[in-house]
């Protein structure tokens, strides 16, 4: 049997710390935030003006890959600290490679 996968939302909150809830409770979060200070998500007693954001999984993985130094390019791929990117190298191609090569 299948296991369905969770889709996880992160809020994350001052001084670091991220919760990862579920999405389909997130509604239920943001309205807590909106009526009070203090409020409680999965047993943890938050303060809702310590809150930065609500973020999708993909938002979190980014800014922790800057963190450990990588950067991303024009081209959307994902480069370690001190490499110079190549991308439009790689997808260049004959008559185009040989001007690039001769700085035309």
């Amino acid at each position: 049997m299948n296991e369905v996968s969770r889709e996880l939302m992160c809020i994350f909150i001052r001084g670091g710390v991220e919760l990862w809830v579920e999405k389909e409770k997130i509604g239920a979060i943001q309205e807590q935030i909106k009526r009070g200070v203090l409020f409680t998500i999965e047993g943890n007693m938050i303060n809702a003006n310590d809150i930065i954001g609500i973020f999708k999984p993909e938002v979190i993985a980014d800014r922790t890959r800057r963190r450990n130094g990588q950067h991303q390019c024009e081209y959307g791929k994902w480069h370690e600290r001190f490499k110079k990117c190549e991308c439009k190298v790689e997808g260049m191609g004959g008559e185009e490679l040989a001007k690039f090569s001769r700085g035309f």
